[in-house]
Protein backbone atom coordinates (compact mmCIF):
# COMPACT_ATOMS: atom_id res chain seq x y z
CA UNK A 1 0.00 0.00 0.00
CA UNK A 2 2.43 2.36 0.60
CA UNK A 3 4.69 1.74 -2.09
CA UNK A 4 1.69 2.03 -4.43
CA UNK A 5 1.31 5.74 -2.68
CA UNK A 6 4.90 6.75 -2.82
CA UNK A 7 4.26 5.89 -6.41
CA UNK A 8 1.37 8.06 -7.19
CA UNK A 9 3.29 11.00 -5.61
CA UNK A 10 6.39 10.62 -7.51
CA UNK A 11 4.05 10.51 -10.65
CA UNK A 12 2.33 13.90 -9.38
CA UNK A 13 5.53 15.96 -8.77
CA UNK A 14 7.22 14.68 -11.90
CA UNK A 15 3.69 16.15 -13.53
CA UNK A 16 4.09 19.52 -11.75
CA UNK A 17 7.50 20.05 -12.27
CA UNK A 18 7.15 19.34 -15.84
CA UNK A 19 3.83 21.64 -15.69
CA UNK A 20 5.91 24.63 -14.26
CA UNK A 21 8.82 24.17 -16.75
CA UNK A 22 6.27 24.59 -19.53
CA UNK A 23 4.84 27.37 -18.06
CA UNK A 24 8.07 28.96 -17.67
CA UNK A 25 8.70 28.23 -21.14
CA UNK A 26 5.52 29.81 -22.32
CA UNK A 27 6.21 33.00 -20.19
CA UNK A 28 9.68 33.27 -22.05
CA UNK A 29 8.93 33.51 -26.04
CA UNK A 30 11.95 32.80 -27.91
CA UNK A 31 13.38 35.80 -29.81
CA UNK A 32 15.63 35.74 -32.93
CA UNK A 33 18.69 36.42 -31.21
CA UNK A 34 20.51 36.03 -27.67
CA UNK A 35 21.30 38.86 -25.65
CA UNK A 36 23.20 39.48 -22.28
CA UNK A 37 22.96 42.74 -19.69
CA UNK A 38 25.71 43.52 -16.95
CA UNK A 39 27.29 46.45 -15.08
CA UNK A 40 29.08 47.09 -18.12
CA UNK A 41 27.81 46.17 -21.60
CA UNK A 42 24.63 45.31 -23.30
CA UNK A 43 25.33 42.48 -25.31
CA UNK A 44 23.34 40.88 -28.66
CA UNK A 45 24.60 37.81 -30.55
CA UNK A 46 22.19 37.79 -33.80
CA UNK A 47 23.62 34.28 -35.44
CA UNK A 48 27.37 35.12 -36.61
CA UNK A 49 27.53 38.76 -34.90
CA UNK A 50 28.15 39.73 -31.95
CA UNK A 51 27.34 43.43 -30.73
CA UNK A 52 28.27 45.20 -27.59
CA UNK A 53 26.95 48.41 -26.22
CA UNK A 54 29.08 49.98 -23.48
CA UNK A 55 27.03 51.70 -20.92
CA UNK A 56 29.58 53.66 -19.49
CA UNK A 57 29.90 55.84 -22.64
CA UNK A 58 28.67 55.40 -26.18
CA UNK A 59 30.46 52.71 -27.88
CA UNK A 60 29.48 49.94 -30.32
CA UNK A 61 32.14 46.68 -30.13
CA UNK A 62 31.29 44.13 -32.59
CA UNK A 63 32.73 41.28 -34.31
CA UNK A 64 32.08 37.93 -36.49
CA UNK A 65 31.43 35.49 -33.95
CA UNK A 66 32.19 32.23 -35.42
CA UNK A 67 35.19 33.01 -36.76
CA UNK A 68 38.46 32.56 -35.15
CA UNK A 69 40.48 34.78 -37.44
CA UNK A 70 38.34 38.06 -37.50
CA UNK A 71 39.17 40.96 -35.62
CA UNK A 72 37.24 42.84 -33.55
CA UNK A 73 35.25 46.26 -34.91
CA UNK A 74 34.70 49.50 -33.00
CA UNK A 75 32.67 52.98 -32.98
CA UNK A 76 32.82 54.69 -30.11
CA UNK A 77 31.42 58.46 -29.46
CA UNK A 78 34.24 60.28 -27.45
CA UNK A 79 33.46 64.03 -27.71
CA UNK A 80 31.15 66.93 -29.28
CA UNK A 81 32.54 70.31 -29.81
CA UNK A 82 30.35 73.71 -30.16
CA UNK A 83 32.29 75.83 -32.81
CA UNK A 84 32.46 78.85 -35.17
CA UNK A 85 33.16 78.00 -38.76
CA UNK A 86 35.31 81.06 -39.10
CA UNK A 87 36.69 79.75 -42.95
CA UNK A 88 33.05 79.34 -44.01
CA UNK A 89 33.97 75.58 -44.90
CA UNK A 90 31.46 74.19 -43.20
CA UNK A 91 33.94 71.39 -41.68
CA UNK A 92 35.09 71.50 -37.92
CA UNK A 93 38.44 71.70 -37.41
CA UNK A 94 39.80 72.18 -33.73
CA UNK A 95 40.85 75.99 -33.63
CA UNK A 96 37.50 76.47 -34.42
CA UNK A 97 35.69 74.92 -31.06
CA UNK A 98 34.43 76.88 -28.82
CA UNK A 99 33.28 74.27 -26.45
CA UNK A 100 34.10 71.12 -26.12
CA UNK A 101 31.10 67.91 -24.63
CA UNK A 102 33.04 65.06 -23.10
CA UNK A 103 30.83 61.95 -22.99
CA UNK A 104 33.07 59.63 -21.10
CA UNK A 105 32.00 57.92 -17.98
CA UNK A 106 33.55 60.90 -15.71
CA UNK A 107 31.96 63.48 -17.53
CA UNK A 108 28.59 62.45 -18.03
CA UNK A 109 25.94 59.97 -16.36
CA UNK A 110 24.60 57.67 -18.68
CA UNK A 111 21.00 56.29 -18.18
CA UNK A 112 20.91 53.21 -19.87
CA UNK A 113 17.26 51.13 -20.51
CA UNK A 114 17.33 47.39 -20.29
CA UNK A 115 16.81 45.47 -23.60
CA UNK A 116 13.16 45.09 -25.05
CA UNK A 117 11.41 43.75 -27.93
CA UNK A 118 8.76 44.96 -30.34
CA UNK A 119 7.76 42.86 -33.81
CA UNK A 120 5.97 44.25 -36.93
CA UNK A 121 4.73 42.44 -40.00
CA UNK A 122 7.38 44.08 -42.73
CA UNK A 123 10.61 43.78 -40.36
CA UNK A 124 10.06 40.77 -38.33
CA UNK A 125 11.00 41.02 -34.37
CA UNK A 126 13.59 43.97 -33.27
CA UNK A 127 15.42 44.33 -30.37
CA UNK A 128 15.78 48.04 -28.28
CA UNK A 129 18.00 49.92 -25.82
CA UNK A 130 19.33 53.34 -25.55
CA UNK A 131 20.77 55.19 -23.30
CA UNK A 132 20.89 59.13 -22.34
CA UNK A 133 23.09 61.50 -20.77
CA UNK A 134 22.59 65.30 -19.65
CA UNK A 135 26.27 66.77 -21.09
CA UNK A 136 27.89 70.04 -20.21
CA UNK A 137 30.26 72.12 -21.62
CA UNK A 138 34.17 72.74 -21.07
CA UNK A 139 35.23 76.42 -22.81
CA UNK A 140 37.43 75.65 -25.79
CA UNK A 141 39.24 72.76 -27.41
CA UNK A 142 39.76 69.55 -24.02
CA UNK A 143 40.56 65.84 -24.03
CA UNK A 144 40.00 66.12 -20.50
CA UNK A 145 39.27 68.13 -17.16
CA UNK A 146 38.56 67.70 -13.72
CA UNK A 147 37.09 72.00 -13.55
CA UNK A 148 33.64 72.24 -13.31
CA UNK A 149 32.17 72.58 -16.65
CA UNK A 150 31.42 76.46 -18.16
CA UNK A 151 27.86 75.77 -19.50
CA UNK A 152 26.34 72.68 -17.23
CA UNK A 153 23.36 70.30 -18.51
CA UNK A 154 23.62 72.01 -22.21
CA UNK A 155 21.85 69.44 -23.58
CA UNK A 156 20.25 65.88 -23.48
CA UNK A 157 22.32 63.36 -25.57
CA UNK A 158 20.36 60.28 -26.40
CA UNK A 159 21.44 56.66 -28.53
CA UNK A 160 19.01 54.38 -29.39
CA UNK A 161 20.65 51.05 -30.67
CA UNK A 162 17.76 48.39 -32.50
CA UNK A 163 18.95 45.29 -34.56
CA UNK A 164 16.43 43.91 -36.49
CA UNK A 165 14.96 40.55 -37.57
CA UNK A 166 14.90 41.42 -41.52
CA UNK A 167 16.25 44.07 -43.19
CA UNK A 168 14.62 47.48 -42.44
CA UNK A 169 13.89 50.26 -44.90
CA UNK A 170 14.61 54.24 -44.42
CA UNK A 171 14.47 57.16 -46.77
CA UNK A 172 15.88 60.66 -47.07
CA UNK A 173 15.26 63.37 -49.28
CA UNK A 174 18.03 61.76 -51.99
CA UNK A 175 17.12 58.15 -51.45
CA UNK A 176 16.09 55.31 -49.88
CA UNK A 177 18.25 53.42 -47.74
CA UNK A 178 18.64 49.96 -45.49
CA UNK A 179 19.87 49.07 -42.57
CA UNK A 180 20.72 44.83 -42.98
CA UNK A 181 19.10 42.81 -40.57
CA UNK A 182 20.73 40.44 -38.21
CA UNK A 183 24.15 41.34 -39.05
CA UNK A 184 23.35 45.67 -38.40
CA UNK A 185 23.44 47.55 -36.00
CA UNK A 186 21.38 50.68 -36.03
CA UNK A 187 22.06 53.84 -33.92
CA UNK A 188 19.65 56.88 -33.70
CA UNK A 189 21.41 60.08 -32.26
CA UNK A 190 19.43 62.69 -30.32
CA UNK A 191 20.18 66.01 -29.54
CA UNK A 192 18.33 68.65 -27.17
CA UNK A 193 19.83 71.71 -26.18
CA UNK A 194 18.77 73.19 -23.19
CA UNK A 195 20.73 76.13 -22.84
CA UNK A 196 21.37 78.15 -26.23
CA UNK A 197 25.05 78.89 -26.89
CA UNK A 198 26.05 81.42 -29.52
CA UNK A 199 27.84 78.82 -32.09
CA UNK A 200 27.32 78.16 -35.63
CA UNK A 201 27.60 74.51 -35.66
CA UNK A 202 28.02 71.60 -33.52
CA UNK A 203 30.85 68.63 -34.30
CA UNK A 204 29.89 64.88 -33.04
CA UNK A 205 33.96 63.49 -32.90
CA UNK A 206 33.89 59.22 -33.41
CA UNK A 207 36.48 56.91 -32.94
CA UNK A 208 36.63 53.69 -35.85
CA UNK A 209 39.19 51.20 -35.15
CA UNK A 210 39.96 47.82 -35.89
CA UNK A 211 42.71 44.99 -35.44
CA UNK A 212 44.38 41.94 -37.19
CA UNK A 213 44.89 42.90 -41.06
CA UNK A 214 41.67 45.25 -40.87
CA UNK A 215 43.49 48.42 -40.49
CA UNK A 216 42.20 49.99 -44.09
CA UNK A 217 39.59 52.23 -44.21
CA UNK A 218 37.51 52.84 -47.99
CA UNK A 219 35.90 56.00 -48.05
CA UNK A 220 33.22 56.09 -50.49
CA UNK A 221 33.44 60.07 -52.15
CA UNK A 222 32.27 62.13 -54.46
CA UNK A 223 34.43 61.94 -57.59
CA UNK A 224 35.84 65.49 -58.74
CA UNK A 225 34.64 64.69 -62.39
CA UNK A 226 31.69 63.64 -63.22
CA UNK A 227 28.73 62.01 -61.61
CA UNK A 228 30.55 59.25 -60.07
CA UNK A 229 31.58 57.97 -56.59
CA UNK A 230 35.13 56.53 -55.97
CA UNK A 231 36.81 54.48 -52.76
CA UNK A 232 39.47 56.45 -50.89
CA UNK A 233 41.78 53.83 -49.19
CA UNK A 234 43.10 55.12 -45.97
CA UNK A 235 45.22 53.49 -43.37
CA UNK A 236 45.13 53.71 -39.68
CA UNK A 237 48.61 52.71 -39.41
CA UNK A 238 49.93 56.01 -40.70
CA UNK A 239 49.90 58.88 -37.72
CA UNK A 240 48.51 62.12 -38.69
CA UNK A 241 48.13 63.82 -35.33
CA UNK A 242 51.86 65.04 -35.27
CA UNK A 243 50.93 67.24 -38.24
CA UNK A 244 49.29 70.26 -36.26
CA UNK A 245 46.21 70.40 -34.13
CA UNK A 246 44.32 71.80 -37.68
CA UNK A 247 45.06 68.87 -39.86
CA UNK A 248 42.14 66.99 -41.33
CA UNK A 249 41.05 65.70 -44.53
CA UNK A 250 37.48 67.11 -46.17
CA UNK A 251 35.37 63.85 -46.18
CA UNK A 252 33.99 64.53 -50.09
CA UNK A 253 30.07 63.62 -49.34
CA UNK A 254 28.70 62.14 -52.22
CA UNK A 255 25.11 62.88 -53.17
CA UNK A 256 23.67 59.36 -51.80
CA UNK A 257 21.29 58.81 -49.00
CA UNK A 258 23.94 57.34 -46.50
CA UNK A 259 27.69 58.13 -46.40
CA UNK A 260 29.80 54.38 -46.04
CA UNK A 261 32.85 54.15 -44.69
CA UNK A 262 34.09 50.17 -44.96
CA UNK A 263 36.55 48.44 -42.59
CA UNK A 264 38.72 46.34 -45.13
CA UNK A 265 41.73 43.90 -44.91
CA UNK A 266 44.67 45.04 -46.45
CA UNK A 267 43.98 42.78 -49.68
CA UNK A 268 40.57 45.01 -50.31
CA UNK A 269 38.36 42.68 -48.58
CA UNK A 270 35.29 44.49 -47.00
CA UNK A 271 34.50 42.92 -43.65
CA UNK A 272 32.74 45.44 -41.85
CA UNK A 273 31.16 49.39 -42.62
CA UNK A 274 29.70 52.09 -40.68
CA UNK A 275 27.40 54.33 -42.76
CA UNK A 276 25.73 57.52 -41.54
CA UNK A 277 22.50 59.36 -43.06
CA UNK A 278 23.24 62.06 -45.24
CA UNK A 279 20.58 64.32 -44.22
CA UNK A 280 20.08 65.11 -40.25
CA UNK A 281 16.76 66.37 -39.57
CA UNK A 282 16.22 69.24 -36.81
CA UNK A 283 12.54 69.49 -36.05
CA UNK A 284 11.15 73.14 -35.38
CA UNK A 285 7.44 73.92 -34.23
CA UNK A 286 6.59 70.35 -35.68
CA UNK A 287 7.72 70.58 -39.41
CA UNK A 288 10.85 68.38 -39.91
CA UNK A 289 13.93 69.86 -42.02
CA UNK A 290 17.26 68.81 -43.16
CA UNK A 291 20.51 70.40 -41.26
CA UNK A 292 23.61 70.93 -43.38
CA UNK A 293 26.15 67.76 -43.02
CA UNK A 294 29.83 67.86 -43.84
CA UNK A 295 32.31 65.76 -42.45
CA UNK A 296 36.42 65.72 -41.78
CA UNK A 297 38.96 62.63 -40.40
CA UNK A 298 42.15 61.84 -39.81
CA UNK A 299 44.26 58.59 -39.11
CA UNK A 300 45.83 58.10 -35.79
CA UNK A 301 48.55 55.48 -36.27
CA UNK A 302 45.67 52.97 -34.60
CA UNK A 303 42.32 54.32 -36.03
CA UNK A 304 40.55 56.62 -37.49
CA UNK A 305 38.72 60.01 -36.09
CA UNK A 306 35.80 61.34 -37.71
CA UNK A 307 34.08 64.58 -37.35
CA UNK A 308 30.57 65.12 -38.18
CA UNK A 309 29.53 68.85 -38.60
CA UNK A 310 26.01 69.73 -38.10
CA UNK A 311 25.19 73.71 -39.42
CA UNK A 312 22.94 74.61 -36.63
CA UNK A 313 21.87 78.08 -35.65
CA UNK A 314 21.60 79.72 -32.28
CA UNK A 315 18.22 79.19 -31.81
CA UNK A 316 18.21 75.34 -32.95
CA UNK A 317 16.27 73.65 -30.56
CA UNK A 318 16.80 69.67 -31.24
CA UNK A 319 19.26 67.65 -34.05
CA UNK A 320 18.50 63.46 -35.19
CA UNK A 321 21.04 61.88 -37.01
CA UNK A 322 20.87 58.29 -38.38
CA UNK A 323 23.99 56.07 -38.32
CA UNK A 324 24.45 52.19 -39.05
CA UNK A 325 27.16 49.75 -38.18
CA UNK A 326 27.19 46.08 -38.66
CA UNK A 327 29.03 43.38 -41.13
CA UNK A 328 29.85 42.23 -44.40
CA UNK A 329 29.66 38.54 -44.45
CA UNK A 330 31.18 38.16 -47.93
CA UNK A 331 34.36 39.28 -46.36
CA UNK A 332 34.97 36.76 -44.04
CA UNK A 333 35.38 32.52 -44.80
CA UNK A 334 35.14 29.55 -42.69
CA UNK A 335 38.01 28.09 -41.35
CA UNK A 336 37.02 24.71 -43.43
CA UNK A 337 36.89 26.91 -46.54
CA UNK A 338 40.41 28.58 -45.66
CA UNK A 339 41.66 25.25 -45.83
CA UNK A 340 40.28 24.44 -48.85
CA UNK A 341 41.42 27.50 -50.75
CA UNK A 342 45.15 27.03 -48.83
CA UNK A 343 44.78 23.24 -49.72
CA UNK A 344 48.47 23.18 -51.76
CA UNK A 345 50.12 24.93 -48.74
CA UNK A 346 48.30 23.02 -46.53
CA UNK A 347 49.77 20.34 -48.12
CA UNK A 348 53.17 21.00 -48.18
CA UNK A 349 53.68 21.76 -44.72
CA UNK A 350 51.87 18.34 -43.96
CA UNK A 351 53.95 16.72 -45.59
CA UNK A 352 56.61 18.55 -44.42
CA UNK A 353 55.90 18.23 -40.58
CA UNK A 354 55.07 14.37 -41.62
CA UNK A 355 58.69 13.91 -42.96
CA UNK A 356 60.22 15.66 -39.78
CA UNK A 357 58.39 13.65 -37.62
CA UNK A 358 59.29 10.12 -39.25
CA UNK A 359 63.29 11.67 -39.63
CA UNK A 360 63.08 12.01 -35.90
CA UNK A 361 61.56 8.85 -35.20
CA UNK A 362 63.81 6.88 -36.85
CA UNK A 363 66.99 8.73 -35.47
CA UNK A 364 65.38 8.03 -31.97
CA UNK A 365 64.72 4.39 -32.72
CA UNK A 366 68.34 4.13 -34.42
CA UNK A 367 70.02 5.77 -31.42
CA UNK A 368 67.71 3.84 -28.75
CA UNK A 369 68.82 0.36 -31.17
CA UNK A 370 72.59 1.24 -30.26
CA UNK A 371 72.15 2.36 -26.56
CA UNK A 372 70.66 -1.34 -26.04
CA UNK A 373 73.70 -3.02 -28.57
CA UNK A 374 76.12 -0.84 -27.04
CA UNK A 375 75.01 -2.27 -23.17
CA UNK A 376 74.82 -5.41 -24.05
CA UNK A 377 78.20 -5.68 -25.69
CA UNK A 378 79.29 -4.25 -21.95
CA UNK A 379 77.30 -7.24 -20.70
CA UNK A 380 79.39 -9.60 -22.43
CA UNK A 381 82.52 -8.19 -22.03
CA UNK A 382 81.52 -7.99 -18.42
CA UNK A 383 80.93 -11.90 -18.14
CA UNK A 384 83.85 -12.98 -20.18
CA UNK A 385 85.89 -10.69 -17.33
CA UNK A 386 84.34 -13.29 -14.88
CA UNK A 387 84.95 -16.08 -16.77
CA UNK A 388 88.58 -15.54 -17.14
CA UNK A 389 89.11 -14.51 -14.14
CA UNK A 390 91.43 -16.57 -11.07
CA UNK A 391 89.43 -19.72 -9.74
Amino acid sequence: MRKGLRAVVAVLSIAMVTSVAMAAAVGEPEHFLDYSEDTYKSKFISGKFTASVTKVWPRVDFQHSDNLLAPMFEVGMERLFLFNDTNRDGVFSSSEALYTSLLDESHAEWKVSTVEFTSSDTVGECAHMSMSSLISLYKGLVETTDKEPDVAEWANLSFAFTISERTTEYTNSLGQYSVAGRTGLRILMGLEVMTHVDASGVALELDLMAGGSAYLFLLREQASKGEGTVLTSVSSRVDETDKGPDFTHRFQQTRLPTQEIEFSKDDGTVQAYYHFSSEPTTNESGMRRAVLLNSSYFTTGTGLVLHQAYSLGNATDNLAHDMSLGLDMEGFIGILDWAMENLPILAIITGGIVAITVVSVYQWRRKRRRAHENGESMLQEADSRLDTGPK
